[in-house]
């Protein structure tokens, strides 16, 4: 008797142990597969921010190459020259794509620190949604209940049992 007296609050703790283990697991597993959603939405976003702007990065560019080869046919002995200006052509046409970008990147920053700060425990996206909170973010809500309201004792008035306990009943639920 003293051997199972042992035994079975061990096998309980041993049991115990496994299920918060694995049930642990679980929520990692799922807290891991949203974080690699929400990188793979960012990821889509700034390519399509990339795909809106480098046909403008594509021109600025070309313009550069134009430059430098115009350079390049009017100088003719002077390639060191032409050389450093179409240089300094592309890297100005660099910068100015890098201005067109830096906008997007300081917002999808400042979006992944949102949606972060958002969905953390404890954040706006992990509060339970209650009946008030759909009063606050519904103003038709109210209206709704009370013309469902009306609609139940006009219901059992036009059946003769507008004070009966049936009549109650349906406008508590």
């Amino acid at each position: 008797m003293p051997a199972a007296a042992i035994a079975i609050p061990a096998a309980v703790s041993l049991g115990s142990s496994i299920f918060g283990g694995v049930m642990g697991s679980r929520a990692s597993n799922k807290a891991a597969a949203t974080q690699q959603q929400m990188a793979q939405q960012q990821a889509a976003e700034a390519q399509r921010v990339l795909d809106q702007y480098n046909p403008q990065i594509g021109t600025a560019a070309e313009q550069a190459r134009a430059d430098v080869l115009g350079a390049a046919g009017a100088a003719g002995t002077n390639l060191t020259g032409v050389a450093e200006a179409g240089a300094t052509g592309i890297t100005g046409a660099a910068g100015q794509a890098n201005e067109f970008l830096q906008p997007y990147l300081g917002l999808g920053t400042q979006a992944a620190t949102s949606l972060g700060e958002f969905m953390a425990p404890g954040g706006e996206g992990s509060k339970t949604f209650t009946a008030a909170d759909m009063a606050a973010y519904d103003p038709g809500y109210k209206f709704r209940l009370d013309e469902a309201a009306r609609a139940v004792q006009a219901s059992a008035a036009a059946r003769g049992g507008a004070l009966g306990g049936g009549a109650l009943k349906a406008l508590v639920q």
